[in-house]
């Protein structure tokens, strides 16, 4: 009866193991906010700004990698003045980051619309 139970104890842990290794390392996993209207920094030159939060709702600290969609008739960048934005440093796991994004209109336009943001783990 002992070695019964024990048996089934060693399967158990060991189909618990297999599955740990199977789903394989935690990452990070990002959400990101509506992009509100902001004040743009001086200097920028941009006539409208917003600001995205981005947060990591993974399980493990990660990179974030950020690609702006910019709405009809407008151009937008990221402050770095490229479209994709490339973190640093990780990101810890429950944490969040605020991306700004200057917004213009596009030649021969004055519509001035709100950019999409999308990120993900590189």
């Amino acid at each position: 009866m002992a070695l019964t139970a024990l048996l089934i104890v060693a399967i158990t842990a060991g189909a618990v193991l297999f599955f740990l290794l199977l789903r394989g390392p935690s990452i990070g996993r990002f959400e990101v906010g509506t992009p509100v209207a902001v004040d743009c920094p001086s200097g920028t030159g941009a006539p409208v700004c917003y600001q995205a939060d981005v947060a990591n709702v993974g399980e493990a600290a990660q990179q974030v990698r950020c690609q702006v969609a910019p709405g009809p008739d407008t151009a937008a960048l990221f402050a770095n003045g490229d479209d994709v934005y490339l973190s640093a440093a990780p990101i810890e796991a429950g944490r969040s980051i605020q991306l700004f994004i200057e917004v213009s209109p596009s030649q021969g336009s004055e519509i001035v619309s709100r950019p999409g943001v999308s990120c993900d783990a590189p």
